[in-house]
């Protein structure tokens, strides 16, 4: 009696893992492959052939992310994660953001003309979430005090979860949290009838 509730304990426990985890769920062969087929064919009429796509291992798991490059600057990039028969989506404004594999990290710092936000997304569970933020910026009413990008460069002012710092402590928060080093772009990319071909394989 006590070996059957043991055994049962163990099957209820096994049960729960296998609910809670997204990537062994949707790794097995065409999952995954037919969540992004259907989310990228939802929205056909808005691409073109000019987007690029990848297929990446942002986190731990045997399930790939589908890295959309709208080789656009205004329109981003868009990760696709698969989870528990769902497709989740991050935007990510402009071009640039880079990921380290299996780390399930990904750092976007895609600003332009001195205004400059900085966010590293955690991929946990199929679902994206900021883990922290900064953002460096020149101030506008200071514009008239500066002539060269060198003197706009000197007097950025750097925030980092809300709290202005130092551009040194600035950098030592984000490496904390991002090692830039082990980050990498989408080697290979794909256009969208080649990518139509791989997810129908």
């Amino acid at each position: 009696m006590k070996n059957r509730r043991w055994s049962l304990l163990i099957m209820i426990i096994a049960g729960l893992f296998l609910l809670t985890s997204c990537g062994n769920m949707d790794s097995k062969e065409g999952d995954w492959k037919k969540l992004y087929l259907d989310y990228i064919k939802q929205y056909e009429s808005d691409l073109y052939d000019g987007f690029r796509y990848s297929l990446v291992y942002i986190d731990e798991d045997d399930a790939p992310e589908l890295w959309i490059n709208a080789n656009v600057c205004a329109n981003g990039e868009y990760i696709l994660s698969s989870c528990k028969g769902k497709v989740e989506a991050l935007n990510l404004d402009r071009i640039g953001s880079v990921y380290i594999p299996k780390s399930g990290l990904i750092y976007s710092d895609t600003g332009h003309m001195d205004h400059y936000p900085i966010a590293i997304y955690e991929l946990k569970k199929g679902k994206f979430k900021i883990r922290e933020q900064g953002i460096y910026y020149f101030p506008e009413n200071l514009r008239s005090e500066v002539e060269t990008y060198e003197d706009i460069a000197a007097r950025y002012v750097y925030e980092w979860e809300g709290k202005e710092i130092s551009k040194e402590e600035f950098e030592e928060k984000r490496n904390a949290c991002f090692d830039l080093g082990q980050s990498i772009r989408p080697q290979e990319e794909l256009s969208y009838s080649e990518i139509v071909e791989l997810l129908n394989e």
